[in-house]
């Protein structure tokens, strides 16, 4: 192998899975609900943007308090990867 290069096992393209992500959308959601300690928080394999190129995305985060990282990737309307980053912080 040649140094600096890294090889890599791409699986290809996998099957659509889901995770849990709470709403707490009721008072009695708010006021009954365990302690949330996922480290995934959202996760989803269609988001679509508008015309502008935006989209909006909403989920509730952990009780865990911490730095988060939010990382999109995606492929674009010419079938290119694309992908951002941005993080927060739970106090």
């Amino acid at each position: 192998m040649t140094p600096g290069l890294v090889a890599v096992d791409y699986e290809g393209l996998q099957l659509q899975r889901e995770f849990y992500s709470p709403a707490y959308e009721s008072v009695i959601e708010k006021e009954r609900r365990v302690p949330d300690f996922r480290t995934t928080l959202y996760w989803t394999a269609d988001v679509r943007a508008d015309i502008t190129g935006n989209s909006n995305l909403k989920f509730f985060t952990s009780d865990l308090q911490g730095k988060y990282l939010v990382v999109l990737q995606g492929l674009n309307g010419n079938g290119e990867a694309v992908s951002a980053t941005h993080s927060f912080t739970v106090e």
